[in-house]
């Protein structure tokens, strides 16, 4: 592993000053379960590593009238232990469950999982049927984008050199929907996935039929 600079800052307004004034390349480290790795292997060798476990607005977990706002430094471990996001979002509960093993699971984030843009990433199916938007800080303030646009190939998102994953938002589900996740390993739960799949619908009042239905399929 080669050096690097390293910062924890704690608020998005020190996270945005450090991108500003920095002319290294630099990583966010929210678990760190995919980064490390990649920095160990050499695969990557960013220049500046920034911690976000400090970052307030990175650690929110919330919700309004009509949405859970989730940080994008919530770690599953944090999300699978609410109550109201086991009520509300059991498909997120699904593939939070299957991030690696348990201590896996207190470090890893679903914020991470999405910028890591595997096309096996289990939480990508789920947070598209559920039409999250991820909300971006850039060096031109704030944007939202539709989880299904986020990733744009294996590894690759829409994010600029200058850009940061603040949180993602889920609409609250309404009366008669309901999502879930599944996958195909080829051996145990600690495996990559050969194929993944989410599916949100929503049914008629005397449940006969579908009125509405997003699937989204990964790992294939």
């Amino acid at each position: 592993m080669k050096n690097f600079d390293y910062r924890m800052p704690k608020s998005l307004d020190e996270v945005s000053n450090i991108l500003e004034h920095s002319e290294l390349q630099p990583r966010f480290l929210a678990g760190g379960t995919d980064l490390v790795v990649a920095m160990r292997n050499q695969r990557l060798q960013p220049g500046l590593v920034i911690d976000t476990k400090r970052v307030h607005e990175l650690n929110e977990l919330s919700f309004d009238d009509h949405a859970m706002t989730l940080g994008a430094s919530v770690t599953c471990r944090t999300l699978c232990q609410d109550a109201q996001v086991s009520r509300s979002f059991p498909a997120l509960i699904d593939c939070a469950t299957l991030i690696g093993g348990t201590q896996t699971q207190g470090r890893a984030t679903l914020g991470g999982n999405l910028c890591n843009a595997a096309p096996s990433a289990d939480t990508v199916p789920v947070l598209i049927v559920l039409s999250a938007l991820a909300n971006i800080c850039g060096p031109d303030g704030f944007r939202e984008v539709p989880v299904e646009q986020f990733c744009t190939g294996p590894g690759k998102t829409v994010l600029g050199p200058k850009d940061i994953l603040v949180s993602l938002r889920v609409p609250l589900p309404r009366d008669r929907e309901g999502a879930r996740f599944l996958r195909f390993i080829p051996r145990n739960d600690m495996d990559i996935a050969i194929a993944n799949a989410a599916a949100n619908v929503v049914v008629s009042n005397n449940g006969d039929e579908f009125r509405e239905a997003r699937i989204a399929i990964g790992a294939v």
